[in-house]
């Protein structure tokens, strides 16, 4: 039974969601709607010109305002779908603006 629980302790552990962001990433809100046709709504451009599409912006009470600054902390979301098409599919674990 030792053995089973130890599998069953490292499996869990494994399969659990892991945030790579540490103390935040540096980005920008980037107005995906503007010149797309299509459901983009806003997305986040890192530093590194990487795009995340965020799942749950809605749940954060910040200025959507295209070019705003800001850090995010989140979690790859890569089992949801997207309309749109042009970042990874996150889900924020925070944000804030800068």
């Amino acid at each position: 039974y030792a053995f089973l629980f130890s599998l069953f302790i490292i499996l869990f552990f494994a399969a659990c969601k892991k945030d790579h962001t540490h103390g935040g990433v540096n980005g920008t809100l980037v107005d995906g709607s503007i010149g797309r046709i299509g459901s983009c709504s806003w997305l986040i451009r890192l530093e590194d010109e990487k795009l995340l599409e965020p799942i749950n912006l809605k749940d954060y009470s910040i200025t959507l305002k295209d070019g705003q600054p800001v850090k995010v902390t989140y979690l790859n979301a890569s089992s949801y779908a997207s309309a749109c098409m042009s970042g990874e599919i996150v889900e924020l674990k925070s944000i804030l603006e800068r």
